[in-house]
C-alpha cells in the first residue's frame, strides 16, 4: 500500500496497526540508511530506528498533519543518535574513571603490602650480618654517612668500612633473593617502574 504522509497519519488515528505498518514499511529503509552512516555498527542503527519507531506510535495520538512525516522521523533520529553517543560517552567514562580509581586502590594497597614486606625482609638480613658490618651497614644506610665519616666515628680506615660496605650490601642483596616472593618482586619492579 503505497500511501501519502497525510493519508498515512489518517490511517494511524482510524487503524492504528494499519497506518504503522504502512509508515513503518514507507521509512524504514530510509532512517536505516542514516542510522548505520551515523553508528558504530548495524545492529546499533537497528535498535536506534526500532526506538524512533516505538516513539512514533508512543506518538501516534498526537503527531498532526504537516505534509510529511520525514522530518519529524528524522529529527527523532538524530536526537536517539545523538543520545546514544552521550550514553556511550558517559558509561564509557565511567568505566575508565571505576578502572583508574581500582587500579589505583590496588597498586596502593600492593605496594604498602610488598613495602612492608620488603622492609620486612631487609631487616632480618640486616640482623644476620655480624655486629660491627651492621653497625657500618646502618650508618651508611640509615645515618647516610659517608665511608670516610664512619670511619672516623669507628677508628676504622676507610678501605675497611668500604669493604664492610660491599660485603654487607652482598650479604643482603643474597638473604633478600634466596627469600623474596617472586609476586612482591614483581610489585616492587613495577612500582618502581611507575615511579620513573
Amino acid at each position: 500500500m503505497n500511501l501519502s504522509d497525510q493519508n498515512a497519519l489518517e490511517l494511524l488515528q482510524k487503524d492504528p496497526v494499519k497506518g504503522f505498518k504502512v509508515l513503518f514499511d514507507k521509512y524504514w529503509d530510509m532512517l536505516f540508511a542514516i542510522a548505520v552512516t551515523k553508528l558504530p555498527s548495524r545492529e546499533e542503527a537497528r535498535d536506534t530506528v526500532q526506538e524512533v519507531f516505538l516513539s512514533l506510535w508512543a506518538s501516534r495520538d498526537s503527531i498532526r498533519d504537516e505534509g510529511s512525516l520525514f522530518p519529524w522521523l528524522s529529527t527523532c533520529l538524530r536526537n536517539r543518535v545523538y543520545n546514544h553517543y552521550a550514553r556511550n560517552k558517559t558509561r564509557q567514562q565511567f568505566i575508565r574513571d571505576m578502572e583508574g580509581r581500582f587500579t589505583d586502590a590496588a597498586n596502593n594497597v600492593a605496594e604498602k603490602l610488598a613495602s612492608k614486606e620488603l622492609k620486612a625482609l631487609i631487616e632480618e638480613a640486616i640482623s644476620q650480618l655480624p655486629p660491627k658490618m651492621q653497625l657500618v651497614f646502618r650508618m651508611n644506610k640509615e645515618e647516610q654517612l659517608a665511608p670516610s665519616e664512619i670511619a672516623k666515628n669507628l677508628s676504622l680506615s676507610v678501605q675497611t668500612v668500604k669493604n664492610q660496605l660491599y660485603r654487607a650490601n652482598e650479604q643482603v642483596k643474597n638473604y633478600i633473593a634466596a627469600r623474596i616472593e617472586p609476586s612482591i618482586l614483581i610489585i616492587i619492579l613495577l612500582a618502581m617502574m611507575d615511579k620513573k
